[in-house]
């Protein structure tokens, strides 16, 4: 590989090296490479230590490594070496290249002792700990208000509520814990309520705050002067200059009650605007003024009392504060206790405690010598704990850092990258270590490069966006393509002037609401979504067309090709207009797929078998059963469930169904099998684990197969997968019953990112957020919903990690803020605009070829009158969405023509960057959609119809409705699910460290695996240590299997005869067509593939004798032929399939229940 002369420099500097690698600049080469070099050079790929952001990228760098060391091996002579670098290559998959959490956790197992540990401790799941949380939340709260205090009450009081107060903790909690020393944290955020007016002057959120301010009121004021012309009267203009000159002079106020003085003696006198005769001169000049009187108006309110005043209402609220703060420590407190009696730690533990142990001395410097060399990767997402636990392991010169400050986009998981700045800023003046600069992008084509550079260069700055966009930042295009490869386009769509016809373009319509980005979309930004995804499905349908002649690099082979639907992703900022997109394009006929926080819970798949779950554990659930009885596992159509409710007279659906039941009618006969069902699959519920209650479900009532036949199937059907495979996580992490299980997922609804099951690649446009996408590209981006303005919501508690916290109270039924509260949130709010400032960047630099960006506005010749102004930091800071900062980077720019004669501008094709723009863009892409108005009248000619004729059509059945219900193919333990009731051993006698699952699972690995010999306890013992060390099971596995129970077996009567046998299968997979009426009740002559897996078979006399192991709980006085009488027909169809396929009968057939040693022939 050719190597650049900067990643060239980061592969062979041997100081602490601090890299900023651009979007495709190749990072994962470099730090791939320099490790590589180091284990050529002779160190242990073992005595290196690399961190990584994700599991994925963990193994795709041991996958690199081992790679690149296997190469480099078949490239020496030197035999010493080859073998070596061989070994190294097979060592890198058990080398500590992970993330930090993986590493604490190593730390942890280790030194368990020193941390006070069960050495047995996991890791939590996030739904697990939310459930905790939540649970020690309900208690604290439910102590206090049985035993409450004074301080207490006036905390309630203070707060409004016991809601605000449990949000309080909970968002002090998370900050205090992102702190090396959450203890002096919580502690100095408290003891600032106690300050005195002078310590206050000190305090920097006060000071930062004036400052702030004066910044602010003079970014208006320049917006002000900007208008002022000679064309204006002489009175007038000497005016508006002297009310300049007042505004301008509050920079010069040092501290804040300097400053509050200045601000509050600041007046306006009537404006004389009737003399100026420009009409729209006139209109900008009084617009542009009473904006400044507003935001003049607002900061008055913050500084409305002194340092003096602001002392006594801090004072006041301190003792609430002090009682707040040992609410925190109580709920920690309980919090903490739930883990450990759940034997789990969460990540924030994991960090804390390998900080706590690392503080032995003696275990630190253990570190320091077991490494080498240290690569922290994303360095630019690390936090202030994970920092301090690298500083904790380094030596002095040998810690390699890479990262890219444009691409931090985790602050909301409490990331620094504050950290990286700082680190890169001392690391620039030779301190202690080197930096480089990556800016070279393998990635992108020419033209994405160039749109991304005239935007950035524009708009991030380190005031704005907290890094310069400088020479060293911007990009420069690594690939041999011409300058001007690849297409960038910005459509901007025009909004429904009657949806808009109120609102001023860029404004919120509440001013207040502007701190933390929301979630959640309005009717407003569905109908945008729906105008956007129709012009990207136009796009892409042009694109893909067969006729259209556009062809697409594919750098693999470096040859043009045919556009295909998986070459597109879609990208937003949330996620929550994702099924708008999905739709439009399912309706366009475009193939696509999405996986987003939410997609999971919506699915109706999961919602259907959740709904039988609940009714199953509560059958009185109106909603959950009617969902039930309206799917095909209840089966009852609109018309039956009207019947069953006619006479309900407020009963429940529940008594309704159960009225109906005991009538003589084919409905009563439909509704008296259902609560059969329900109350066997109750029953079924008490003896299942929830993992087997789910799949017996699935197979009894057909609705997996079900599923899997319509649209989507295969997604749906791994939703269900990933359902059951949920409830087997839940039931490993000590969880048990349905009704823990169904609490459980409604915790992981509301607190857990847990997305749609992902299904294998197909040829589909794949619908992101930016944030999925970090760290991936595309060949075509479709960055969209660029005109969303930033939503902000209100707290009543906003938190700094350095000013800690302040607060909105209510005192004599008024809402008060502290005046930290305000400096608070407009940090904050700065921040956050910097994080938005980096989502745009990583959206944009995952296009590998084309670039497409689209974004609605109200009015897009306002939008760009109003943009049209130097970039100054005011006017970047201003900006209230994505467009705004897009627009004002090229209007002034020659890309911006089309933007400067505002029209449809499909002229600008010769342009780097083509802008198009859709003056009714929303009403022309929309206009397909059918009006209300139509669908009144439709409705009405409904009203009017042969209601018989209706019913008729609608009775109508489908011929061959037998043949599509029936599934392609069925397994073996599908079929005999079926017939079966499996009986588990009560919770008193279960293991508490495995399920019986996991213990079927390694019993029948031994026997597909063991020796055939006649066995002891050691002879087992050992067979189990190679079957852990090949990785075939695991330590948990090898313990779980009763070794007495395979020794027995190989010395009972049927067991000598295996072993006597010349010729033995196990493990006998086979596929079997049967006809479908002998596998289900149906007449169909169709052929249904039949699946399954034999354990034993062997060969004597001739024939076959089949045999099937058994780790099934025998209940006490149950004879184990009755035991055995569950699996018959599953023995049947063995049996069958046997002799068909290898055309010897099958003389004998065995069921061996393991637990008890017993053989049952069948």
């Amino acid at each position: 590989m050719t190597w650049t002369q900067e990643q060239l420099s980061a592969i062979e500097q041997s100081s602490n090296l601090i890299v900023s690698a651009a979007a495709g600049s190749g990072k994962t080469a470099v730090i791939t490479e320099r490790v590589i070099r180091h284990v050529r050079e002779g160190f242990d790929i073992e005595r290196i230590l690399v961190v990584t952001f994700t599991k994925a990228a963990a193994a795709e760098m041991k996958k690199r490594i081992s790679k690149g060391l296997s190469l480099l091996s078949d490239e020496t002579g030197d035999p010493s070496l080859q073998k070596r670098l061989r070994e190294q290559a097979q060592n890198a998959e058990h080398a500590n290249i992970s993330t930090i959490h993986s590493f604490c956790t190593r730390v942890l197992k280790r030194h368990f002792y020193e941390a006070r540990l069960d050495p047995s401790f996991r890791p939590a799941e996030n739904t697990q700990t939310a459930m905790m949380k939540a649970d020690a939340m309900d208690e604290l709260i439910e102590e206090r208000f049985e035993f409450s205090s004074p301080e207490f009450l006036e905390l309630v009081g203070l707060l409004d509520g016991e809601e605000n107060i449990a949000k309080q903790i909970f968002e002090l909690y998370h900050f205090m814990v992102s702190h090396p020393d959450p203890e002096s944290y919580l502690s100095d955020a408290v003891e600032n309520f106690s300050k005195d007016a002078r310590a206050l002057a000190e305090y920097e959120p006060y000071g930062w705050l004036a400052k702030h301010s004066a910044e602010m009121i003079s970014g208006n004021a320049d917006r002000l002067q900007a208008l002022l012309s000679s064309r204006m009267p002489v009175k007038l203009r000497q005016q508006l200059d002297d009310e300049l000159l007042r505004v301008r002079a509050l920079k010069l106020y040092k501290g804040y009650d300097e400053y509050r003085e200045a601000l509050c003696d600041l007046a306006f006198n009537n404006l004389q605007l009737k003399y100026l005769e420009d009409d729209e001169l006139r209109a900008s000049v009084k617009k542009t003024r009473d904006d400044l009187k507003k935001t003049i108006a607002k900061h008055k309110e913050w500084f409305r009392r002194s340092l003096a005043e602001e002392a006594e209402v801090l004072n006041s609220l301190y003792p609430a504060m002090k009682e707040l703060q040992r609410l925190i420590w109580e709920f920690d407190e309980k919090y903490r206790n739930k883990k450990t009696e759940a034997g789990v730690i969460d990540y924030n533990d994991m960090e804390h405690l390998t900080l706590k142990v690392l503080e032995n001395r003696n275990i630190a410097d253990e570190y320091r010598r077991k490494f080498d060399f240290i690569f922290v990767d994303e360095y630019q997402d690390i936090n202030e704990v994970q920092e301090s636990i690298i500083n904790a392991v380094k030596r002095e010169n040998n810690v390699f850092m890479v990262g890219d400050v444009k691409q931090s986009i985790y602050r909301f998981r409490l990331a620094e990258p504050r950290i990286f700045l700082n680190k890169y800023r001392k690391y620039a003046n030779k301190e202690k270590g080197e930096k480089l600069d990556l800016n070279v992008n393998f990635r992108s084509t020419g033209n994405v490069i160039n749109a991304v550079n005239k935007v950035f260069s524009k708009i991030m700055r380190e005031h704005t966006g907290e890094i310069d966009y400088d020479k060293d930042a911007a990009l420069v295009m690594g690939r041999d393509l011409p300058e001007l490869s690849g297409i960038a386009e910005l459509h901007i769509l025009e909004k429904n002037p009657a949806e808009t016809a109120d609102k001023d373009n860029g404004e919120p319509e509440n001013e207040e609401e502007d701190d933390v980005f929301s979630d959640e979309a309005d009717e407003q930004e569905l109908s945008d979504a729906q105008a956007e995804a129709l012009l990207a499905a136009k796009r892409i349908k042009q694109l893909t067309d067969e006729n259209s002649g556009y062809l697409l690099h594919d750098p693999k082979d470096n040859q043009l090709r045919k556009y295909k639907y998986s070459d597109f992703a879609v990208l937003l900022r949330a996620n929550n207009t994702v099924e708008v997109w999905a739709q439009v394009f399912s309706m366009e006929g475009i193939p696509s797929f999405s996986q987003v926080t939410g997609g999971y819970f919506a699915a109706v798949e999961v919602n259907t078998v959740m709904a039988l779950l609940r009714i199953i554990d509560n059958k009185r659930q109106d909603i959950p059963l009617l969902s039930v009885l309206r799917s095909p596992i209840g089966g009852f159509d609109v018309k039956e469930l009207a019947l069953i409710r006619e006479d309900a007279q407020g009963e429940s659906v529940y008594d309704s169904l159960y009225r109906v039941s005991n009538q003589k009618t084919d409905l009563g006969a439909k509704a008296k099998k259902f609560l059969d069902d329900l109350s066997r699959w109750k029953e079924d519920s008490q003896l299942f684990s929830v993992e087997q209650l789910i799949g017996a479900l699935m197979d009894e009532t057909g609705y997996y197969h079900y599923v899997g036949a319509l649209a989507g199937g295969a997604k749906r059907q791994a939703n269900i997968d990933a359902l059951i495979q949920r409830a087997h996580e839940y039931e490993r992490s000590a969880g048990r019953g349905l009704w823990s299980f169904i609490r459980f997922m409604d915790s992981a609804k509301q607190y857990e990112s847990f997305g749609e099951a992902q299904v294998s690649a197909q040829d589909v446009v794949n619908i992101c957020t930016v944030h999925k996408s970090k760290g991936l590209e595309y060949p075509v981006v479709i960055f969209a919903g660029l005109g969303k303005q930033w939503g902000f919501n209100q707290t009543p508690c906003n938190t700094d990690r350095e000013w800690g916290f302040g607060l909105s109270f209510y005192k004599n039924s008024v809402v008060k803020s502290t005046v930290n509260l305000h400096a608070i949130k407009e940090k904050a709010k700065k921040l956050a605009l910097a994080e938005e400032m980096r989502v745009l960047y990583v959206g944009m630099t995952r296009a590998r070829e084309h670039l497409i960006l689209i974004g609605s506005v109200n009015n897009i010749e306002k939008s760009v009158k109003s943009l049209d102004t130097e970039m100054t930091d005011f006017a970047i800071l201003s900006a209230k969405c994505f467009m705004d900062w897009i627009i004002g980077a090229l209007l002034r720019q020659p890309e911006g023509r089309a933007l400067r004669s505002v029209k449809d501008s499909s002229h600008a094709k010769n342009e780097r960057i083509r802008i198009f723009c859709h003056p009714r863009g929303a009403q022309a892409f929309m206009k397909n959609a059918i009006k209300r108005e139509e669908f009144e009248a439709w409705a009405k000619e409904a009203e009017k119809a042969n209601v018989s004729a209706v019913d008729e059509r609608f009775s109508w059945k489908y011929p061959f409705e037998e043949e599509v219900r029936l599934p392609g193919k069925t397994s073996v333990s599908a079929l005999s699910h079926k017939e079966t009731v499996i009986v588990e051993a009560p919770s008193f006698a279960r293991s508490k460290t495995m399920g019986a699952t996991d213990k079927g699972t390694a019993a029948h690995m031994l026997m597909q695996r063991i020796r055939l010999i006649r066995h002891t306890p050691e002879t087992v013992r050992a067979e189990l240590q190679r079957l852990k060390e090949q990785g075939f099971i695991t330590n948990d596995q090898a313990q779980a299997v009763d070794i007495g129970a395979i020794v027995r077996f190989f010395d009972s009567p049927l067991g000598m005869r295996l072993l006597a046998s010349n010729k033995v299968e196990r493990e006998l997979e086979f596929n079997h067509s049967k006809p479908a009426s002998e596998l289900f009740d149906t007449r169909s002559a169709e052929s249904v593939l039949l699946q399954g897996v034999i354990d034993c078979a062997f060969l004597e006399n001739g024939g076959w004798v089949l045999l099937d192991y058994k780790t099934d709980y025998v209940p006490e006085g149950t004879e184990p032929k009755e035991a055995a009488q569950k699996h018959r027909l599953q023995v049947e169809l063995y049996k069958k399939a046997l002799g068909d396929l290898t055309g010897i009968p099958v003389k004998e057939a065995y069921i061996h229940l393991l637990r008890i040693g017993e053989s049952v022939k069948m």
